[in-house]
């Protein structure tokens, strides 16, 4: 790229806003590395406009060079909350984030997009008021499903993060967007139980097991979801549109619930509440004199890093870009 490209984040009170940068040099990359980078670059800002998607706030791309900004997530990202492990969210709380989730991968698919990679450190917790709405992000590992109905990807190698890969791409099958529908499964089956439906990991059973010291408190309902995303066949799995439907996601005014019940403290709009997109902040975008300064570079170039640094207290993923803040890519 030539010259610099100069961000300035503004809100409706013009106060300033952070925002991520996620830089990729092609001669520190393989080349398979850089082809993967190239697909993310390509579907991020396919799919940037979607409710539950972070989206990309400006993105730029050359032979050698892949750069891509988005809004900072304040909150973090779900792994930051659940990786101590044994903390739980209250059903109630755990069917309003469930529905969600669930809209935000039925979205990527109605596109034709998989994810590949549904897990908590991709799940973004962005505040709204006093509670949470959620977005997908890192697409480093998505794929677009073939045009043909009924047409699978290809399968090629296990990709993915162990614990959340579903059965058929580890028996080295083609698959489809079902793949998202089993991760999701996981991560919900995690929130409500504090353990996981297999163990190990990848010890597959076709009916899963609700042990009475983990999930005794679960209703029918719910248990009969999470069965539903978690079939070994994907044929008989739900697809995320039929999982909107599932009884359990219906939405009922609830009564407030006991703090107690809600071990990990966070709370979540229903689908259904969020009548509207998140009011976006505006970014502009402007071009500095050339011989402005350059912003410390503290920028992983790992093109398989999540997109979202998990910790947000940290420098080394993060740069605060003000009007005398100036990045030369």
């Amino acid at each position: 790229m030539q010259g610099a490209i100069h961000f300035r984040s503004i809100s409706a009170d013009q106060a300033e806003s952070e925002v991520w940068l996620k830089v990729i040099r092609k001669q520190d990359v393989l080349t398979s590395e850089w082809d993967l980078a190239v697909d993310e670059f390509e579907i991020h800002r396919t799919v940037s406009g979607l409710q539950h998607v972070i989206p990309l706030l400006l993105s730029e791309r050359d032979d050698e060079l892949i750069a891509l900004a988005m809004p900072r997530a304040r909150e973090g990202d779900l792994w930051g909350k659940i990786q101590y492990g044994g903390l739980t969210l209250s059903e109630n709380e755990a069917k309003r984030f469930a529905s969600q989730l669930v809209r935000g991968v039925a979205e990527l698919h109605q596109m034709r997009i998989v994810h590949g990679d549904v897990k908590p450190q991709n799940i973004l917790l962005l505040p709204q008021g006093d509670k949470l709405s959620v977005a997908l992000c890192d697409f480093g590992l998505s794929k677009r499903l073939p045009s043909e109905p009924g047409r699978k990807i290809t399968f090629s190698e296990i990709r993915g993060t162990q614990g959340y890969i579903s059965p058929e791409i580890c028996a080295e099958q083609d698959y489809d967007e079902k793949v998202d529908v089993f991760a999701v499964g996981i991560v919900l089956f995690r929130l409500v139980a504090g353990t996981e439906p297999f163990y190990p990991v990848e010890n597959f059973a076709e009916e899963v097991e609700f042990a009475d010291d983990c999930c005794s408190h679960l209703t029918k309902e719910c248990k009969d979801f999470l069965q539903s995303l978690l079939h070994i066949d994907p044929e008989r799995r739900l697809s995320a549109e039929e999982a909107l439907q599932h009884a359990w996601l219906k939405y009922e005014p609830l009564e407030q619930e006991e703090d107690a019940e809600n071990e990990l403290g966070l709370r979540f709009f229903h689908q259904s509440e969020l009548e509207q997109p998140a009011k976006q902040v505006q970014y502009v975008t402007k071009e500095p004199p050339l011989v402005a300064g350059k912003v410390e570079r503290k920028l992983s170039l790992n093109s398989l890093a999540s997109t979202m640094c998990p910790d947000t207290e940290s420098d080394e993923c993060s740069v605060q870009c003000t009007e005398d803040k100036v990045d030369q890519w």
